[in-house]
This record gives C-alpha cells, structure tokens and sequence, in this order.
C-alpha cells in the first residue's frame, strides 16, 4: 500500500503543470481500470491522479484507433484561395497570349475602301514564319510574318567596300581569266562558289583542298572558269559582270551556273540594329532584318539573271538554289556556332528560292512560247532553277550536316561532293529542256518542209 505522502507528492507534481490562477473543473475519471481507494492512515481518501497532459496541448490519443487528425478550418481555406487565384493567373496568361497574337493578325491586315463605303481587311504581310529553332532565341518575343512580295529596284552596283583593296586586286584577275577564250562554262557566284578554286578572296584554304580535284574530274573538259569571290553580294557580282567580270559575247561559254543572294541576308541582319554575330541572342529585330531583305535580294538575282541572258544569249543558264545555313554567335572562347533548322535566315533564303524559282519558270514559259522555226541544228539559250538545300539537311529537315557543312554555312569534305552533284542535276535539267526546244524546232522544220 503506498503512503500518503507519495500519493500527495505525484497529484502535486500534475498540478504543476496547470496555472495557478485557473481553476479547472474536475475531469472524468479515465476510462481504464483504477485501483480502488484505499483508506489511508489519516482516514482521508485519495483520487487517482489524473492524466498528465503534454505541454503542446495535442490531443493525447495517438494510437491506431485514433481519430483522424483534421486541419483547422481557416488553413483549408487557405488552400483554396490559393488554388482559385492560381487557376485565374493561368487563364489570364492565356488570354493575353491570345490577344497578342489576334493583335499581331490584326496588324498584317490593312482596311481598303471600296467604292461603296465599305472596307475590307487585305494582307500588308505573308503567313507567320515557323518558330526559329537555334539556341539562341530568347530574345525572340514575337511572331513574325513573310513580308508581301513587292517589285523594288535592284541594289545599285558597287565593288566591296570590306576588305576593298584585295577585293579589286582578285577582282582584276578574274576578269584576265575572263578574257581567255576557250571555257565551256562560268561559274558565278560568293565564297560557296569561290571554293571551288581552293581559296577564299584568293587566300588558300586547306578544307578546299579536295575541291580543284572534284572540278576537273567533273567538268574538267570543258576548261572551267570559276568567277567568284567571297562576301560578295548581289550587287559586287553586277558590278564585276558590268567590268569586265565574264567571258566576251565572242566567245559565250555553252553553260554558266550562278548561286548568289545569301550574303545579302547575312549583311542585312549583321549591319543593323547591332548585328547578331557579338551577341547570344537573335532578337525579333534581327529576323525582321533578314525578312526585309527578301525583295532586294531577289531583284538582285532577277537582274544578274537578265544581264547573263544578254551577256550569253545561247548559253543554258543554272541558277542554283541558296544552301541552308546556320548561325555563329560571339567570338574567340564564347564562339558557338548552331546547326538547327529553322535558323534566323531560314524563312528569308526559303522565301528566295521560292520567289527566284518563280521568276526562272516564267522566264522559261515565255522562252518556250518563242518561235521555233529555223532552230533545226542550232543552239538555244534556257535557263532552269536547281534546289540544292535538301542534300545538306537530315531527313526531317531539323538540322544541318555537320560533316558536309562543319561552319554551318560553308559545304566543306564530302559536302563539295553534294555541291558538285547539284549542279550537275541542274545541266542535266537545262540539257533537257535545251532538246525539248530543239526537237520542237526539228518538228516545225519537218512542217515546213511537207507543205507545198
């Protein structure tokens, strides 16, 4: 039997525990089994102390068969406030997104008057461009649009103002191999072309060191005549065409092949609004840069067209498609370089193709409406459009070949491989188009001859 003094001792030691201000009424008896009570020597009677509670003032049954614990009201409140004002963020970022672009659409559409007092919306710009895939594209915010084809006049013609002196000297000395009769074809065109000497603007290179072998193997017959240099835009190559730049009307080569415009784009873009070579990132105003000179590229190349037809009335005239191409950012240790499609110039060099192979097939179909007596046994000019941008991509077209173009613009190793075979297909097409013309001539000869 315990004594009285032990059982004083451990209800004053629960009685600690509670303020001594506050008076508690007295709880139920616990639940489990309790001694009786036992009479103690003072004939006072004793209560069992009662359970002792923890000072976090948590509930004291935590066993299996506890109740659940639940969340005070306020905090379930809590969460779903913060719930509903995520839910309305989200809505709101798209509903913005939503009238950004309705806005965009909403700007490439201009009102016309008509003749009765009402308007109508008409396109001021082409469909949206695909989604620039290059690395360095954070700074893009926008959609962009092709621009509306429009007639402008070509870039004036004008030698190199970079690199000026070295341009003229190489310049001289192409027109000197001009002069030399006997070549059966010319090629023009910019460093692409210029790489089939070896060189760049007259300088050796090693990765071209295939190249002079690939040109006589192929063409060597004909006493080839690479005229071309790099860097040079549509308006250097009219201009060294206007000087002396392409073999005499005495003695016309029988093909020329011309790839020119991608230094147009590139300088576009490179000499405007800070460039894009410096910075890490291609910014809206960059792909508006390269998108803007779309239409004077293509009067460049329709011009240089024309003045070859003049130039070599007879010859069968290749006009090569533009190759794709990557992009460079930064310089020295931060120089990378991106080889995804689309690129910042992939929509611009895709809309010059397009436009230039347009021009070439009107061109064609106004040649072909010529008439075609008296070209029995006699050479006629044709001029075809070769597309040589499939060869250098991956088969989904998402990314350049690194091992045929390893600067992600030049074709280089097995990529001059590629190069030569596009123009080859292209000779072939104009060789076909040149026997069409001739039979049809040899026809018309057979007509004349049956009738009395």
């Amino acid at each position: 039997m315990l004594s009285g003094e032990s059982l004083t001792g451990r209800r004053g030691a629960a009685g600690l525990s509670r303020p001594a201000t506050v008076s508690e009424p007295a709880e139920p008896a616990p639940t489990r089994a309790v001694n009786p009570p036992i009479d103690p020597p003072g004939g006072e009677i004793e209560e069992a102390p009662l359970p002792h509670s923890s000072s976090s003032g948590a509930d004291v049954e935590s066993g299996p068969g506890a109740p659940p614990k639940v969340p005070p009201p306020a905090k379930a409140w809590t969460m779903i406030v913060g719930a509903f004002v995520v839910l309305m963020f989200m809505l709101a970022s798209v509903r913005t997104t939503t009238a950004m672009r309705q806005h965009v659409r909403d700007s490439t559409l201009e009102q016309i008057p008509n003749a009765d007092g009402s308007a109508e919306k008409v396109p001021v710009f082409g469909p949206e461009i695909p989604r620039i895939r290059s690395k360095g594209t954070l700074c893009i915010k926008h959609p962009h649009h092709l621009p509306i084809a429009a007639e402008v006049p070509p870039p004036e013609p004008e030698p190199q103002e970079v690199n000026a002196v070295a341009w003229r000297k190489f310049a001289d000395a192409l027109a000197d191999e001009a002069a030399i009769d006997g070549t059966k074809i010319v090629l023009l065109g910019d460093s692409i072309t210029e790489a089939w000497r070896g060189t760049q603007l007259d300088i050796h290179q090693k990765q071209y060191d295939r190249a002079g072998d690939i040109v006589r193997k192929t063409l060597g017959s004909m006493d080839p005549r690479v005229l071309a240099i790099a860097g040079d835009q549509t308006k250097h190559l009219m201009w060294r065409l206007e000087h002396g730049g392409f073999p005499s009307e005495k003695s016309p080569p029988d093909y020329v092949t011309l790839m020119i415009g991608t230094n147009d784009v590139g300088a576009a873009v490179r000499t405007k609004n800070g460039g894009w070579q410096n910075g890490m990132c291609v910014s809206d105003d960059n792909v508006g840069d390269s998108l803007d000179a779309v239409d004077p590229t293509v009067a460049g190349v329709k011009a240089i067209v024309e003045k070859i037809r003049k130039l070599a009335p007879k010859a069968r005239l290749v006009v090569l498609g533009l190759t794709p191409r990557g992009e460079k950012h930064g310089k020295g240790w931060s120089e990378r370089r991106s080889y995804l499609q689309p690129s910042l110039f992939t929509a611009a060099i895709d809309e010059i193709n397009r436009r230039v192979e347009e021009y070439v097939a009107s061109v064609e179909e106004v040649n072909r409406r010529r008439p075609t007596k008296g070209l029995f046994g006699k050479r006629r000019g044709v001029t075809v459009f070769q597309p040589c941008s499939e060869g250098f991509l991956k088969n989904d077209g998402g990314e350049i070949r690194k091992d045929l173009m390893r600067d992600a613009l030049h074709p280089s190793g097995r990529g001059l491989d590629v190069l030569m075979r596009c123009i080859t297909d292209g000779m072939d097409k104009a060789n076909e188009e040149h026997d069409r013309l001739v039979a049809a001539g040899e026809e018309d000869a057979e007509e004349d001859a049956e009738q009395p």
